[in-house]
């Protein structure tokens, strides 16, 4: 991937998994009828921010999604839906067929594209200190 492709995927896929976390939380607390549970009443459901950004692993990315109006933040640092329509979305997205398993992929992709540029790197520093340490070798010689 390019790294404006990867960045648009890292972006994305920490958005989804903080919808899923979200949406998991309302079937967990729902009522009898799906999504009104009458001792909560109609609340979206909501998570702390520390929370919403252990949940996203990547916690730069949450400032972005209120202000373009995903999620809001409230004065009391808990993170939900911008509003009941979104969460209606994200509901809808949540229970496409194969939603879980394609989100599941991209993560992992993800992972593996970033675990491959730490490897590389961590490669060509061992490199460089075997060099530098045959350099100081020879040099003593």
């Amino acid at each position: 991937m390019d790294d404006d492709v990867m960045d648009q995927q890292k972006f994305a896929s920490s958005a989804m998994v903080l919808v899923k976390h979200l949406v998991d939380m309302e079937e967990r607390n729902a009522g009898e009828c799906g999504h009104y549970n009458p001792e909560i009443g109609h609340k979206l459901p909501e998570v702390q921010l520390h929370e919403a950004r252990r949940i996203m692993t990547r916690s730069e990315f949450i400032q972005a999604f209120d202000h373009i109006n995903i999620f809001t933040i409230d004065s009391r640092a808990c993170v939900r839906a911008d509003s009941v329509p979104m969460q209606n979305a994200f509901r809808e997205v949540c229970r496409t067929p194969g939603f879980a398993r394609e989100l599941k992929e991209t993560l992992e992709r993800i992972s593996d594209i970033e675990s491959l540029g730490r490897t590389r790197e961590l490669t060509i520093k061992v490199n460089m200190l075997k060099t530098s340490l045959l350099r100081l070798v020879y040099s003593k010689s």
